[in-house]
């Protein structure tokens, strides 16, 4: 895996630094700091998945290193593509949560982080939100899923969010197949979708919802 994250940060750090000297004067400069840049990404994606394989307190066995392994070169790839660090927190949340539900598989991760790692920090907030709530409902704190696309609008306003910019966002997270878009009276809404559910059983909602 070393080496493989060696070679995609090398061909990055070369390919930024050829087009920068053509384009830039001192382009030498500009490709140490291109270097440089690509390095501190991948040590932040190195800190983060540690942080998360840590605090999820999950043991990995001798039958976890193939699929271990393979879930590790995705998520190196999507540190090499730019993911942002919240993205990587949450990838690496999916992997805790699988390895804990014995459901770890590449198949699986790679499922999951083909709607997660260009996601927005304002499409993980929404989703944020919307899994702390569809917890609530199925703990029973919430009694049903009626109010569940009002409380989303109320947090994500008190996020500092207008109504008809979280309706472009769940318009957005919809296409992943989390939400389902209901046409009711008061115009159109979303529901919780089978793969929300099945997402509230793998990640931290809180890490969405505040500033990494």
């Amino acid at each position: 895996m070393k080496d493989e994250n060696s070679r995609m940060l090398s061909f990055g750090a070369a390919l930024a630094g050829d087009i920068l000297s053509i384009l830039t004067p001192g382009g030498g400069l500009f490709s140490k700091l291109a270097d440089e840049y690509l390095a501190k990404k991948n040590q932040e994606a190195v800190d983060v998945a540690i942080e998360e394989l840590s605090f999820g307190r999950v043991e990995f066995h001798e039958s976890d290193i193939q699929p271990f392994v393979a879930v590790l070169l995705r998520y190196s790839k999507a540190a090499s593509e730019g993911a942002a660090r919240r993205n990587l927190r949450l990838l690496m949340q999916i992997v805790v949560g699988l390895k804990r539900n014995r459901s770890l598989s590449e198949e699986a991760f790679r499922r999951w982080a083909g709607v997660l790692e260009h996601m927005t920090r304002d499409e993980l907030m929404f989703v944020g939100h919307a899994v702390r709530f569809y917890k609530e409902i199925v703990s029973g704190t919430m009694p049903d899923d009626i109010r569940f696309w009002g409380l989303i609008l109320k947090s994500m306003q008190n996020s500092g969010y207008q109504e008809e910019e979280t309706s472009a966002i769940a318009a957005a997270v919809s296409r992943s197949g989390l939400f389902i878009p209901l046409l009711t009276a008061g115009g159109l809404s979303y529901k919780a979708s089978p793969r929300l559910a099945e997402l509230t059983l793998l990640i931290d909602s809180e890490s969405l919802v505040k500033d990494d």
